[in-house]
């Protein structure tokens, strides 16, 4: 049986896992889930929580897109993208805590206004407020400086490319469509540039 993954095409969460899935060079179905709330009980059935994506291997359910991303390059034995070597493994771990916890909220506060987000209904669920956005940029000017200081200078989040660029690829493209201004941030908007332009990103069929 083929790997399955339960996606939605607008999900930053769904790129991350189609980038993970296509830069590793393994085939999937893709099944989509509407992206409206409450979600359909055929896709409770498979996923409890309700969360975009899901992976189907074989019977076997993850969830959770960096649960995913761990899974497939542990199945698969990339110890490029995620080192077996204990320090290098935990380098990631962190990046991948921070990420989600720390950094993507700001993007989000950004995101949520400029492309109409509403709860329920997701982005584009209701019309854009630019006006709120020049505030709420310097309100994540702070962050967004602590992640200039922390990633590498080659393009990549930590000097290799790894399962954080992966992660946080589909934020860093949504700032094309938001319109952040990430000229103060050179390592940002070159690890933007760098990841996005991955064969393996594109072909996972960015959108938004």
């Amino acid at each position: 049986m083929a790997l399955v993954l339960y996606d939605n095409p607008v999900s930053s969460n769904a790129l991350k896992a189609r980038f993970g899935l296509t830069e590793m060079g393994l085939a999937y179905e893709r099944r989509t889930v509407p992206f409206d709330q409450p979600r359909p009980d055929w896709y409770l059935a498979v996923n409890p929580v309700g969360g975009i994506p899901t992976l189907d291997d074989d019977g076997f359910v993850v969830a959770e897109s960096s649960a995913i991303l761990r899974y497939l390059a542990a199945r698969e034995g990339r110890d490029d993208l995620y080192p077996t070597a204990r320090d290098e493994r935990a380098r990631i771990d962190v990046f991948l805590d921070r990420w989600s916890l720390t950094f993507r909220p700001a993007f989000f506060r950004y995101e949520a206004p400029a492309l109409g987000f509403v709860v329920g209904k997701g982005m584009g669920g209701g019309p854009p407020d630019p006006s709120a956005l020049p505030e709420i940029a310097i309100a994540i000017a702070r962050t967004l400086q602590l992640i200039e200081s922390m990633i590498d200078a080659n393009g990549t989040a930590l000097g290799f490319t790894s399962l954080a660029d992966i992660a946080a690829a589909p934020i860093l493209y949504r700032t094309t469509h938001t319109g952040l201004d990430l000229e103060a941030y050179p390592k940002l908007r070159l690890w933007r540039d760098t990841i996005c332009a991955r064969p393996s990103f594109l072909a996972a069929e960015p959108v938004l």
